[in-house]
């Protein structure tokens, strides 16, 4: 899934195919599947670069805590 596919809503179509394939794969050949196949389900919030996102939240976390700390010391 490429972004540009994501962005012109043609995501749930194609996660459907994949999905409706990978059933008949299964079907045709059930001894090379020892589990179900993979969830084919839309994921909603998307991060390009996940860990710098974890860094940013946390360092705004950090600030938002000193900010506090400085009112309630002044």
């Amino acid at each position: 899934m490429t972004p540009a596919q994501r962005h012109a809503g043609l995501d749930q179509a194609l996660l459907a195919q994949r999905q409706a394939l990978y059933e008949q794969a299964k079907a045709q050949n059930p001894r090379r599947w020892s589990r179900q196949t993979r969830r084919w389900n839309r994921v909603h919030t998307v991060y390009l670069n996940p860990d710098q996102a974890d860094t940013q939240n946390s360092a705004n976390t950090t600030n938002q805590e000193a900010a506090s700390y400085d009112k309630i010391t002044a």
